[in-house]
């Protein structure tokens, strides 16, 4: 007998519910056998994503954020309340384990209620990149602060004629 190892593939749900399956790089399917061990080494929705909040095992929340455009292109932070801040990226696959998702907020609003889908678009233009912005100067903004802040960039537009400067 021997002990198999294979590292880094997907875990996929299996019809019966009792046995495991795997997904290579291709996407190809394999049962694993009932006696195989399947052990998660990063959360389910890792990586973090700008705007997430994460908790670890003993409750500390942690924030996601963009880092400036001075660092490397995937240079996410998770800053806890303290502002204390580690490398996403870095993290040991034995601490990102510790850590769940505790919120994601959809940056695609909803059917706004009396707009137009033309108007839900131009709604949705100007969130995201309020979002955005704010997520490259590493300010965290509450969804009611953002919705607000799009709400004003908006009607600002509306007043000039949105011919812009």
């Amino acid at each position: 007998m021997v002990n198999v190892t294979i590292k880094g593939v997907r875990a996929v749900g299996h019809p019966s519910g009792r046995l495991a399956r795997i997904a290579d790089e291709h996407g190809d399917v394999y049962d694993l056998p009932p006696q195989a061990a399947l052990t998660r080494f990063f959360p389910p929705d890792w990586p973090p994503r700008p705007g997430d909040v994460w908790a670890n095992d003993v409750g500390m929340s942690f924030f996601a954020l963009q880092a400036d455009s001075d660092s490397d292109a995937d240079g996410l932070w998770l800053v806890d309340v303290a502002g204390d801040h580690t490398r996403a990226r870095g993290l040991l696959a034995g601490e990102a384990a510790r850590l769940s998702l505790a919120h994601r907020e959809q940056l695609e609003p909803a059917a706004i209620p009396g707009r137009t889908p033309a108007e839900q678009r131009r709604y949705g233009l100007v969130f995201n990149a309020v979002s955005r912005a704010l997520s490259e100067v590493g300010r965290f903004a509450l969804l009611s602060d953002r919705q607000r802040i799009t709400e004003l960039v908006l009607q600002d537009l509306d007043e000039d004629g949105g011919d812009g400067p």
